[in-house]
């Protein structure tokens, strides 16, 4: 993956061209040799290595508008990816992605989610709208400032998410039948408990109403414990009945913490989960007024699920034949992993985003412009220096490697009175962390020089003026005798730094140079070389742009959205 290949190889943003294209507007890059490696090299004017803090996976901006019905997650929904079935919500300094669980029924969503009200390890999320979230990760307030665009946002993956994701939970059961007529629900409170020293038999009084009468006709229902030494747990109940004129229940399984007399319960229906996994626990929410199924409250989301199906279970036998009808869901399969356990795969994270600041004090500025940019993998720069902690055992020729930054070069010359190599056709960027190696021999890097993490490709021409006041930036130079051509990107007391180089300027005392505005002329005392090797890399991406001036003091944020 292109990604992948950002943290295996070396890519560089860079600009380039100062002069107008021909109609003065932006001309659309074209695909040629001229267009991709030709013009590059020559109007390349400076570059900066991408680092992996400058990428990050990208995913569509999707924020959050109240009065918008969210989609759910859905693991039968082919069409995930162009639908909002996440957001993106700030909360202070720091912006954050939901995931959005259950939308109460295709409800209105009235009430933003946000990052304090929730932690990673959260099961449950439920907003005052009835819609459940899913926090997938945060990120501060510069990360989104350096990556998010208006329509692109980006990953970072939240490692205590992650590991907090359930495999094979089931986060959601949908209601795709609401039925009617379950007159089941009653909430109550428990009067007596360990009836006969059965730890799962105990009394049970209604709140404000009668219990139903008839033998069995909570059996199969789901108790859930609403307060209470037992607050939070759901059991299914095997009998109901009457004795000594008190109601009276049992469970299947006994709770713990252990129930207590005056814990409070809701009864409703149950709902029953078979499939390849374990421990779902849930309960259907029945309108009082109806007697419809309003949704599936999840109190234990179990593991393990890959296929799944749900039973709305309840002793019907009681019901009122004319008003009932049965109610049916379907349980929501999760992820592979559970969510939160992969946001660029669960969120269809497949574009790159590239942001690269180039700060004034870090790159030439010449207060000139640029109207390109792009991006060159695998550049070789002609040198590099680095001190070391000992520089006993090198010589020259030795081909000098860091592993961790795949960073290569050839040792040129070595001042062993500082221990600092200097080194040529320099591939990759070294840093001053890992040790470098020649054969089997390791060096400990004291500190950098020179690494090439940014570099500057203009030619450097010193030189003596032999009439006028001066050469013009973006004027054409041109050297008598060679016919050597240039553009002047800047100049300053005798020096030019210049791009679109065509053919080769030579040192000379009587070969002039001569500027095609101002008329000044110039002889050439020394010629440095652009760091890059010309001809080397590739060219990855090339977009042309409106102009932008670059000045002392001023950082430029390139950013750079790349599909995959």
């Amino acid at each position: 993956m292109f990604y992948d290949s950002l943290s295996a190889n070396n890519y560089f943003l860079y600009v380039a061209r100062t002069v107008p294209f021909d109609d003065n507007g932006v001309e659309e890059p074209g695909d040629s040799l001229n267009d991709t490696f030709l013009e590059l090299n020559e109007r390349m004017i400076f570059g900066k290595h991408i680092t992996d803090d400058d990428t990050r996976i990208m995913i569509k901006n999707k924020s959050w508008t109240p009065g918008q019905v969210y989609p759910i997650y859905d693991d039968l929904n082919d069409n995930l990816d162009d639908q909002n079935f996440y957001v993106v919500t700030r909360d202070g300094d720091e912006v954050s992605v939901f995931k959005c669980i259950d939308n109460d029924n295709d409800a209105i969503s009235l009430v933003k989610p946000i990052r304090s009200e929730t932690s990673p390890n959260d099961d449950f999320y439920r907003t005052s709208d009835n819609y459940v979230w899913k926090l997938m990760y945060t990120v501060s307030g510069n990360s989104f400032d350096k990556f998010a665009t208006s329509k692109y946002f980006p990953i970072e993956v939240d490692a205590e998410i992650a590991n907090n994701a359930i495999a094979g939970g089931i986060e959601c059961v949908r209601v795709d039948v609401a039925g009617a007529g379950y007159d089941n629900f009653i909430e109550g409170s428990i009067s007596q408990i360990n009836i006969g020293g059965n730890p799962r038999k105990m009394y049970i009084q209604g709140e404000s109403g009668e219990l139903a009468s008839p033998t069995g006709y909570y059996t199969n229902s789901a108790i859930y414990i609403t307060s209470g030494n037992a607050q939070g747990q759901l059991r299914s109940i095997t009998s109901y009945g009457v004795e000594n004129n008190r109601r009276f229940i049992t469970v299947d399984a006994s709770f713990s913490p252990a129930i207590a007399a005056t814990d409070t319960f809701e009864i409703s229906p149950n709902v029953l989960v078979t499939g390849d996994g374990t421990g779902f626990q849930g309960r259907a929410v029945i309108n009082e007024t109806s007697g419809i199924i309003e949704r599936v409250e999840i109190i234990d989301r179990g593991t393990g699920y890959t296929q799944a199906t749900a039973t709305i279970v309840a002793n019907t036998a009681g019901f009122d034949t004319n008003a009932f009808s049965p109610g049916s869901a379907r349980p929501i399969i999760s992820p592979i992993g559970g969510h939160g356990s992969d946001p660029q795969k669960e969120l269809y994270g497949h574009l790159v985003g590239i942001s690269v600041d180039f700060a004034g004090n870090e790159l030439p500025t010449a207060n000139n412009d640029y109207r390109s940019f792009g991006i060159m993998k695998d550049p070789t720069f002609k040198d590099a220096q680095i001190q070391l902690n000992t520089s006993v055992g090198l010589n020259e020729n030795d081909v000098i490697l860091q592993s961790n930054t795949n960073a290569t070069g050839t040792i040129t010359d070595i001042d062993v009175a500082n221990n600092v190599i200097t080194l040529s056709t320099v591939s990759g960027v070294f840093n001053a962390t890992d040790a470098i190696t020649v054969g089997n021999t390791e060096f400990t890097v004291s500190s950098i020089l020179d690494n090439n993490d940014t570099f500057d490709q203009r030619l450097v021409l010193d030189t003596s003026l032999t009439f006028g006041a001066g050469f013009q930036k973006d004027e054409t130079i041109i050297q008598q005798n060679t016919n050597a051509s240039a553009v002047v990107h800047q100049y300053d007391s005798g020096t030019i730094r210049a791009i679109n180089v065509q053919g080769n300027f030579l040192v000379s005392t009587t070969s002039v140079i001569v500027g095609q505005t101002s008329g000044t002329r110039a002889v050439i005392n020394t010629i440095t070389q652009p760091d890059m090797i010309k001809g080397s890399g590739e060219a990855m991406f090339v977009q042309n742009i409106e102009p932008i001036t670059r000045a002392d003091g001023r950082t430029e944020r390139t950013k750079i959205i790349i599909g995959f």
